[in-house]
């Protein structure tokens, strides 16, 4: 696969244990265009179909009845998430096609400080021992967190798990994310009020990623408090295995009506403005990936909060905390 490699080995394990004669490979959204080169690929190992529903991480993955006609489902480019049961699914990490020789930065000690913490997404995790190392021939002492709880591996973020980096807290001066993008960094700059760097492998170069935590925090708090003002909530619970929080939806909803409110859980696979905007609700809490609330709020008309949102415009809660998955 271009740009990629992957543990082929795994993936004929699987097959041969499980007895794996049909199976489909669920492609992650941005990698969807290569869909048919990856079918094409694929099919050296058995018969292979593409499942054309596009995957958003490890948590989202077909369920036992949505793959009957065949024997099991490949979800491509993930790490397993270990406290999630994934029957009949192999989880296929990809990995970027980068050699460590080629891997050259400028940085020091006066911009990142002494101690940095690294982190980063699966196709990268096998460069973060070279990338140690070259920090520390340039003065910086790296440092690797340890698996969060819905994470494999040393250093692994996801959208919804920053717990890695994010536990070293106290011994770091900085955080340093290896890749491209705003979405993981940003996810460790709402934790903490600390600098967080990107290295961008192409480019060559160590930037600060820029986001205003404290403009962040008072938009926040402003749409928490909305809740005082309606009546009726809809509470959704996404359906995806690794975003379901049925027990948090319910719990939230006892309380909403304590406070007064209509209260009422809205099941959703993929969640969107034409679903929730027009539900005749006047606020919707959101026990989904906690990004959808922080990030993709400016897309609905309705007010969306997280449910750590929601119970600190309720009173409940007396501290802004991010809503994580753990």
């Amino acid at each position: 696969m271009k740009n990629y490699t992957y543990d082929a080995e795994k993936l004929k394990d699987w097959i041969k244990k499980d007895g794996i004669k049909k199976f489909a490979v669920q492609v992650p959204a941005g990698l969807m265009h290569h869909a048919k080169a990856i079918r094409e690929e694929f099919s050296s190992f058995g018969d292979c179909y593409i499942y054309a529903e596009p995957s958003f991480g490890a948590c989202d993955f077909p369920q036992k009845q949505q793959i009957q006609y065949v024997d099991g489902v490949v979800n491509l480019g993930h790490a397993r998430i270990p406290n999630i049961t994934s029957e009949r699914v192999l989880f296929l990490e990809l990995y970027a096609d980068i050699s460590p020789d080629t891997l050259s930065f400028e940085c020091s000690p006066e911009v990142l400080g002494k101690h940095t913490a690294l982190f980063t997404t699966v196709q990268y995790l096998p460069l973060l021992p070279s990338i140690k190392e070259k920090l520390k021939d340039a003065g910086i002492n790296a440092h690797i967190g340890r698996p969060g709880k819905r994470t494999m591996y040393e250093g692994q973020v996801l959208g919804c798990d920053v717990s890695s980096p994010c536990a070293l807290a106290g011994y770091v001066d900085s955080y340093l994310f290896v890749g491209d993008g705003d979405f993981h960094p940003h996810g460790v700059c709402m934790q903490t009020s600390k600098p967080v760097f990107r290295y961008r492998i192409n480019e060559r170069k160590i930037e600060r990623v820029q986001f205003d935590r404290e403009r962040f925090l008072k938009k926040r708090y402003g749409i928490a408090y909305t809740i005082q003002k309606v009546t009726d909530v809809g509470v959704v619970v996404c359906v995806k295995p690794g975003q379901l929080r049925m027990h948090t939806a319910t719990a939230l909803c006892d309380t909403l009506r304590q406070h007064g409110k209509k209260a009422q859980i809205i099941y959703a696979n993929n969640i969107s403005p034409a679903i929730l905007d027009y539900s005749g609700f006047d606020l919707i809490v959101s026990t989904a990936c906690p990004r959808i609330a922080l990030e993709d709020y400016i897309n609905y008309k309705l007010p969306m909060l997280t449910p750590q949102e929601a119970l600190l415009g309720l009173g409940e809660k007396k501290e802004y905390e991010i809503d994580q998955i753990l």
